[in-house]
């Protein structure tokens, strides 16, 4: 697979650098995400590894609570 966790909150895909931030909730139950793509990645293959991303997070996240310490937490 591409993806990998950097940490509990944190998603990257490996090839592209594409990564997830976790902002609030959980990777099962997400209540808040920032996408970070790379400089000139089109908007529709943003949104294809978004979902990659969540559905790849939801399988092999593991339960752990509510996450919200990232830096870009409000």
């Amino acid at each position: 697979m591409n993806w990998q966790f950097s940490d509990s909150s944190t998603l990257v895909n490996v090839h592209n650098g594409f990564t997830i931030f976790l902002i609030r909730g959980s990777w099962e139950h997400i209540e808040d995400m920032v996408p970070l793509a790379p400089e000139g990645m089109s908007f529709l293959r943003q949104a294809q590894l978004l979902r990659e991303g969540v559905a790849y997070a939801e399988m092999y996240a593991l339960s752990d609570g509510d996450v919200a310490h990232s830096e870009y937490a409000a």
